[in-house]
């Protein structure tokens, strides 16, 4: 598969049943003209909400690069996870600073990522949280 050169967009969500609970992400990946190159979710285990947001990230990073290394733009409806990935806010609890040195780490292979906050109605956020629900549901069910 050849990378594609301009800019990808990577819509994310994550969830959690009970915080914490079980908890599960939603990644819906598409080119700037609405090609989608990748949609998945992943059932992570007994997460807290934030700790699902910022595995949502993690996880889109780690995907991304299959499908470009140039710039990429993160959605998000959590607007603790964007503030403080766009350094507007600080990160208090340890585990949630270790996964965002993690994070820092992969975004070095990028030319650029951003962070952008949106509605969590927004028609691609809608897409990535019903991901994380399908996989909590498929895991929870035993399929």
């Amino acid at each position: 598969m050849q990378k594609f050169v301009g800019k990808i967009l990577i819509y994310i969500d994550g969830c959690a049943k009970g915080n914490p609970g079980p908890a599960a992400i939603g990644i819906y990946i598409c080119d700037e003209y609405g090609n989608v190159l990748y949609r998945g979710g992943e059932y992570l285990g007994e997460k807290t909400n934030q700790e699902a947001e910022y595995g949502a990230v993690l996880k889109a990073l780690n995907v991304a690069p299959a499908h470009c290394t140039h710039d990429v733009e993160i959605y998000s409806d959590s607007q603790l996870v964007v503030k403080q990935m766009n350094r507007q806010f600080r990160i208090r609890k340890k585990h949630l600073l270790d996964i965002h040195k993690e994070i820092r780490n992969c975004e070095k292979i990028f030319k650029s990522v951003q962070y952008i906050q949106v509605e969590k109605e927004h028609p691609n956020i809608e897409i990535a949280d019903q991901l994380a629900h399908d996989a909590i549901k498929r895991t929870l069910r035993g399929g």
